[in-house]
């Protein structure tokens, strides 16, 4: 049997999740032989996220230095705009299409009664589509509020992409 091994050297600003999951092992139980992940870790979606980015056109991380999804939400019977501010991240990952022509990922966050008032009564599934020959991805989101859960206002929904100053000038805040 004839092997090949190469190995090379990657800076861990060049691989963002591995660096990440690195930092986290530095806060879990050692007592077990191996960990192991079913679903990334909320402190790793964004950086899956920039990834995802990244192969669809932008090549330097310093192009889009930041990209997450957040709520305004507060409690039933309040007015005004303003509220719990929530970032959303996922804690489940599942590939919904991967084929010649497309990819689609989810990244979900299923709501539990034990969470009210932490978070938003909502079931999320965030969602990054990307098509062959497309310099670009689409995204979109699913929210599902179960009419047994707690009501509540959303003032607001986002998407945010934090783009470079010296690039996009008065854009880029």
């Amino acid at each position: 049997m004839d092997w090949s091994i190469r190995i090379r050297h990657i800076f861990r600003e060049s691989n963002r999740v591995a660096d990440a999951l690195t930092k986290l092992s530095f806060n879990v139980d050692h007592s077990r032989d191996l960990l192991l992940f079913c679903y990334p870790p909320s402190e790793v979606e964004p950086l899956l996220s920039l990834d995802l980015l990244k192969s669809s056109g932008c090549n330097s991380h310093r192009q889009v230095t930041l990209l997450y999804w957040d709520v305004v939400w507060s409690e039933t019977g309040s007015i005004g705009t303003t509220g719990t501010f929530e970032r959303i991240f996922g804690t489940g990952f599942n590939v919904i299409v991967e084929n010649e022509e497309q990819v689609e990922i989810s990244f979900t966050r299923m709501w539990d009664p034990s969470l009210k008032g932490k978070l938003s009564a909502l079931n999320i599934d965030k969602r990054y589509v990307m098509l062959r020959n497309s310099s670009g991805f689409y995204s979109y989101a699913i929210f599902e509020h179960l009419k047994e859960w707690p009501a509540f206002n959303i003032p607001q929904i986002r998407i945010v992409f934090k783009l470079r100053k010296d690039k996009y000038g008065s854009f880029a805040t």
